[in-house]
Formats: C-alpha cells, sequence, structure tokens
C-alpha cells in the first residue's frame, strides 16, 4: 500500500492503512487507545497503550511533513488522538 504526500509516494503498513482508516472514520471525535484498540482489533489481544502511541507517532511521520508538529493527528491530553481534516483546523477537540 502507499499514500501520496506532497507529490510523492510513502509506503504504508496494513496497519498503518487501518489505523488511518479508522481515524478517517472518525473525525474529530477523540479516540482513547483503548477504544483504537477495540475498533481496529476487537480485543485488547495483547496490545499496550504504547504500541498504539508507536503506531501514531509512525503514522504522524508518514502524514506531515514535521512529525514534531503533526497537523492531521492531534493528541488531545489525558484522553486520546483525533483527527483533524484541513477543513475544520479550527475544531480541534480540547
Amino acid at each position: 500500500r502507499s499514500l501520496e504526500r506532497s507529490g510523492q509516494s510513502v509506503s504504508i503498513s496494513d496497519t498503518e492503512f487501518a489505523l488511518l482508516k479508522l481515524l478517517l472514520s472518525h473525525p474529530l471525535e477523540v479516540l482513547s487507545r483503548e477504544r483504537i484498540v477495540e475498533l481496529m482489533y476487537g480485543t485488547a489481544n495483547g496490545i499496550s497503550d504504547r504500541g498504539i502511541d508507536v503506531q501514531i507517532w509512525r503514522l504522524r511521520r508518514l502524514l506531515d511533513e514535521d512529525a514534531q508538529r503533526p497537523r492531521y493527528i492531534q493528541t488531545v491530553r489525558g484522553r486520546g488522538y483525533t483527527f483533524v481534516p484541513d477543513e475544520a483546523e479550527d475544531s480541534i477537540p480540547q
């Protein structure tokens, strides 16, 4: 699988694709790590919070020019992650 960023094709793993698809299907909705695991795998299945954090980090590196200042996948402190589409930039949940 691949996605296009700034006119260039970037490879994406099946897990990264599944996570991106999940986030895209819940724009502006804050998803906890537990909810992400539940929606992606059905059960905890041995997936740790840190495992989700790593997948989010990898996805941010693929989507954003500067992964240290993520544009599309935002962290909502103490709650989880949210996907912010371009047209909703001013609507980031707090």
